[in-house]
C-alpha cells in the first residue's frame, strides 16, 4: 500500500515539474513532443519510487487524515 501512495505522489508532483521543464523546449522545436512525453514518464516514474516512500513516510507521521483540523 505504501507503494502505491508513494508512486502517486510521486507522478503528481513530477507532472506539474515535467511540464515547466519541457515547455520551452518543445515549443522551441528543439524537442519533440512525443519524446519530452516518454522522457517525462522515465523520470515521473522512477521519482515515484526512488522518493516517495520516504514521502509517505512523512505524511504518515502527520497521522490519520481524520485527525487533521
Amino acid at each position: 500500500m505504501w507503494l502505491s501512495g508513494g508512486f502517486f505522489l510521486g507522478w503528481a508532483v513530477g507532472a506539474n515539474v515535467a511540464a515547466t521543464v519541457f515547455a520551452t523546449a518543445v515549443a522551441a522545436r528543439m524537442l519533440r513532443f512525443s519524446t519530452a512525453v516518454e522522457l517525462s514518464v522515465v523520470f515521473i516514474v522512477l521519482g515515484g519510487f526512488v522518493n516517495g516512500p520516504a514521502a509517505t513516510e512523512t505524511l504518515n507521521r502527520l497521522g490519520p487524515v481524520a485527525t487533521l483540523p
